[in-house]
């Protein structure tokens, strides 16, 4: 994203897409950076992305995993890097829940921007 934000502001890009908790960390961290940047629209709210694991999971290992994310949420001493990291939480999603994802892709599609990049 740093990459794309310099290609903007050299004018070897005229847009680029950074994800809000990049151009939020941006804001945070180089205001400077971020006071050079403007925002010119956004696209529709969407679920954040997956944490993944191997398709070989056990259903067990899931529930393991999905625990340990839990107790990071939760734990007070992870508080301050929970913050640096904007990690409020983490939630049990299904396929359905990223149907606005694939119509952006679809709309992508249909209005010829074929490649997304």
């Amino acid at each position: 994203h740093l990459n794309s934000i310099d290609s903007v502001l050299s004018g070897r890009a005229d847009v680029a897409a950074i994800d809000c908790v990049v151009l939020q960390a941006v804001e945070r961290d180089d205001p400077d950076l971020f006071s050079r940047l403007t925002v010119v629209t956004a696209t529709a709210p969407a679920p954040g992305l997956p944490l993944i694991t191997r398709a070989a999971v056990s259903k067990d290992e899931v529930t393991l995993l999905r625990s340990a994310l839990a107790e990071v949420a939760a734990d007070a001493g992870l508080a301050e890097v929970r913050a640096r990291l904007m990690i409020d939480g983490f939630s049990e999603l299904d396929f359905s829940d990223y149907i606005g994802c694939i119509k952006m892709k679809h709309d992508a599609l249909i209005t010829g921007y074929p490649v997304l990049a």
